[in-house]
């Protein structure tokens, strides 16, 4: 499965890795890794916004 997810502006490529039995992704087109992971495609889109929530959030509070 490989799905394009978008929020808030950032976006996401989700793909499942065989190997470790989970769906996986990371935020694209920014200068920091930002990573995640879940078991199930019913969670793989509110971890992704949730990812995006805390980026937002730190990067508010680093400036």
């Amino acid at each position: 499965m490989i799905k394009n997810l978008s929020y808030k502006g950032y976006a996401s490529i989700i793909q499942y890795s065989n190997e470790d039995n989970c769906y996986y992704g990371k935020l694209e087109n920014i200068n920091d890794l930002i990573t995640f992971e879940t078991d199930t495609t019913a969670e793989i889109e509110q971890v992704f916004k949730n990812v995006v929530n805390t980026y937002i959030k730190d990067r508010k509070e680093l400036k």
